[in-house]
Protein backbone atom coordinates (compact mmCIF):
# COMPACT_ATOMS: atom_id res chain seq x y z
CA UNK A 1 0.00 0.00 0.00
CA UNK A 2 1.09 3.58 -0.66
CA UNK A 3 0.37 6.68 1.39
CA UNK A 4 -1.66 9.29 -0.47
CA UNK A 5 0.23 12.17 1.16
CA UNK A 6 3.69 11.04 0.08
CA UNK A 7 3.22 8.26 -2.48
CA UNK A 8 5.64 6.13 -0.47
CA UNK A 9 5.00 2.46 0.26
CA UNK A 10 4.09 1.63 3.86
CA UNK A 11 3.45 -1.40 6.00
CA UNK A 12 1.72 -1.78 9.35
CA UNK A 13 5.08 -1.11 11.02
CA UNK A 14 4.91 2.48 9.73
CA UNK A 15 2.01 3.17 12.11
CA UNK A 16 3.33 1.45 15.24
CA UNK A 17 3.23 3.81 18.19
CA UNK A 18 -0.07 5.35 17.04
CA UNK A 19 -3.62 4.11 17.47
CA UNK A 20 -5.17 3.69 14.03
CA UNK A 21 -8.70 4.05 12.73
CA UNK A 22 -9.00 2.16 9.44
CA UNK A 23 -11.84 2.40 6.93
CA UNK A 24 -12.27 1.00 3.41
CA UNK A 25 -14.18 3.16 0.91
CA UNK A 26 -13.90 5.17 -2.30
CA UNK A 27 -13.64 8.86 -3.10
CA UNK A 28 -16.62 8.98 -5.49
CA UNK A 29 -18.94 7.82 -2.70
CA UNK A 30 -21.59 10.42 -2.00
CA UNK A 31 -22.73 9.36 1.45
CA UNK A 32 -21.13 6.94 3.90
CA UNK A 33 -17.47 7.36 2.98
CA UNK A 34 -17.27 11.14 3.37
CA UNK A 35 -19.58 10.95 6.39
CA UNK A 36 -17.29 8.43 8.09
CA UNK A 37 -14.19 10.54 7.40
CA UNK A 38 -15.97 13.69 8.63
CA UNK A 39 -16.95 11.88 11.83
CA UNK A 40 -13.36 10.69 12.27
CA UNK A 41 -12.14 14.27 11.80
CA UNK A 42 -14.65 15.44 14.42
CA UNK A 43 -13.35 12.73 16.75
CA UNK A 44 -9.76 13.92 16.30
CA UNK A 45 -10.82 17.48 17.20
CA UNK A 46 -12.90 16.28 20.15
CA UNK A 47 -9.87 14.46 21.58
CA UNK A 48 -7.83 17.69 21.55
CA UNK A 49 -4.04 17.32 21.60
CA UNK A 50 -4.32 13.57 22.15
CA UNK A 51 -6.22 13.29 18.86
CA UNK A 52 -3.02 14.27 17.04
CA UNK A 53 -1.60 10.88 18.01
CA UNK A 54 -4.31 9.05 16.04
CA UNK A 55 -3.82 7.91 12.48
CA UNK A 56 -7.05 7.82 10.48
CA UNK A 57 -6.50 5.79 7.33
CA UNK A 58 -8.90 5.59 4.40
CA UNK A 59 -8.15 2.60 2.14
CA UNK A 60 -9.56 3.04 -1.36
CA UNK A 61 -11.34 0.06 -2.86
CA UNK A 62 -11.42 1.86 -6.23
CA UNK A 63 -7.76 2.01 -7.31
CA UNK A 64 -8.76 2.38 -10.98
CA UNK A 65 -10.22 5.84 -10.29
CA UNK A 66 -8.61 6.82 -6.98
CA UNK A 67 -5.13 7.82 -8.01
CA UNK A 68 -2.80 8.98 -5.26
CA UNK A 69 -3.45 12.68 -6.10
CA UNK A 70 -7.25 12.13 -6.02
CA UNK A 71 -7.00 10.28 -2.75
CA UNK A 72 -4.74 12.98 -1.30
CA UNK A 73 -7.24 15.71 -2.29
CA UNK A 74 -10.15 13.72 -0.85
CA UNK A 75 -8.41 13.27 2.49
CA UNK A 76 -7.35 16.92 2.63
CA UNK A 77 -11.03 17.80 3.10
CA UNK A 78 -10.94 16.14 6.52
CA UNK A 79 -7.55 17.09 7.91
CA UNK A 80 -3.84 17.06 7.24
CA UNK A 81 -1.44 14.16 7.30
CA UNK A 82 -0.10 12.42 9.22
CA UNK A 83 -3.35 12.23 11.24
CA UNK A 84 -5.64 11.88 8.20
CA UNK A 85 -4.24 9.98 5.22
CA UNK A 86 -5.24 7.62 2.46
CA UNK A 87 -3.87 4.26 1.40
CA UNK A 88 -3.87 2.92 -2.13
CA UNK A 89 -2.61 -0.30 -3.60
CA UNK A 90 -3.02 -2.05 -6.90
CA UNK A 91 -5.95 -4.46 -7.24
CA UNK A 92 -3.88 -7.45 -6.09
CA UNK A 93 -2.53 -5.74 -2.96
CA UNK A 94 -5.98 -4.39 -2.16
CA UNK A 95 -7.52 -7.86 -2.39
CA UNK A 96 -4.97 -9.29 0.05
CA UNK A 97 -5.29 -6.34 2.43
CA UNK A 98 -9.09 -6.42 2.42
CA UNK A 99 -9.16 -10.18 2.97
CA UNK A 100 -6.94 -9.73 6.03
CA UNK A 101 -9.71 -7.67 7.64
CA UNK A 102 -12.65 -9.60 6.25
CA UNK A 103 -13.72 -6.62 4.14
CA UNK A 104 -16.07 -7.49 1.31
CA UNK A 105 -16.08 -5.16 -1.68
CA UNK A 106 -16.72 -4.98 -5.37
CA UNK A 107 -15.16 -2.40 -7.62
CA UNK A 108 -14.88 -1.63 -11.30
CA UNK A 109 -12.15 -3.41 -13.16
CA UNK A 110 -11.54 -0.84 -15.87
CA UNK A 111 -11.95 2.88 -16.34
CA UNK A 112 -14.47 2.46 -19.19
CA UNK A 113 -17.18 0.79 -17.09
CA UNK A 114 -20.54 2.51 -17.70
CA UNK A 115 -21.97 4.05 -14.50
CA UNK A 116 -19.01 2.86 -12.42
CA UNK A 117 -20.26 4.17 -9.07
CA UNK A 118 -23.29 1.86 -9.08
CA UNK A 119 -20.92 -1.10 -9.47
CA UNK A 120 -18.97 -0.28 -6.29
CA UNK A 121 -19.90 -1.63 -2.88
CA UNK A 122 -18.07 -2.40 0.35
CA UNK A 123 -18.36 -3.45 3.97
CA UNK A 124 -19.02 -0.59 6.37
CA UNK A 125 -16.74 -1.63 9.24
CA UNK A 126 -14.46 0.93 10.86
CA UNK A 127 -11.56 -0.68 12.71
CA UNK A 128 -9.73 0.64 15.77
CA UNK A 129 -6.18 -0.53 16.45
CA UNK A 130 -3.98 0.05 19.48
CA UNK A 131 -0.54 1.65 19.19
CA UNK A 132 0.97 -1.86 19.19
CA UNK A 133 -0.91 -2.65 15.95
CA UNK A 134 -3.40 -5.05 17.53
CA UNK A 135 -7.04 -4.79 16.51
CA UNK A 136 -9.20 -3.66 19.40
CA UNK A 137 -12.58 -2.41 18.17
CA UNK A 138 -15.05 -2.21 15.36
CA UNK A 139 -16.20 1.41 15.57
CA UNK A 140 -19.46 1.19 13.62
CA UNK A 141 -20.83 4.39 15.08
CA UNK A 142 -18.34 6.44 13.01
CA UNK A 143 -20.19 5.39 9.86
CA UNK A 144 -23.53 6.71 11.13
CA UNK A 145 -25.33 10.03 10.83
CA UNK A 146 -25.35 10.33 14.64
CA UNK A 147 -21.99 9.02 15.80
CA UNK A 148 -21.30 8.50 19.48
CA UNK A 149 -18.04 10.46 19.47
CA UNK A 150 -17.70 10.58 23.28
CA UNK A 151 -17.87 6.77 23.42
CA UNK A 152 -15.31 6.36 20.61
CA UNK A 153 -13.02 8.90 22.30
CA UNK A 154 -13.34 6.90 25.53
CA UNK A 155 -12.32 3.73 23.67
CA UNK A 156 -9.44 5.24 21.70
CA UNK A 157 -7.86 7.50 24.36
CA UNK A 158 -6.38 4.66 26.44
CA UNK A 159 -4.79 3.25 23.27
CA UNK A 160 -2.59 6.35 22.95
CA UNK A 161 0.84 5.87 24.46
CA UNK A 162 1.49 8.34 27.27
Amino acid sequence: MHLASTGKPVTAAHFLGHPVILYFGFTRCTDTCPLTMENAARLVKKMGPRGQDLRVLFVTIDPIHDTLPRLKNFMAQFGPPPVMDGLRGDTEHLAVFAKRFGVQYSAVENADTPDPVSKISHSMAVYGFAADGKARYILGTLASAQPDLPMVATLMTPLIKA
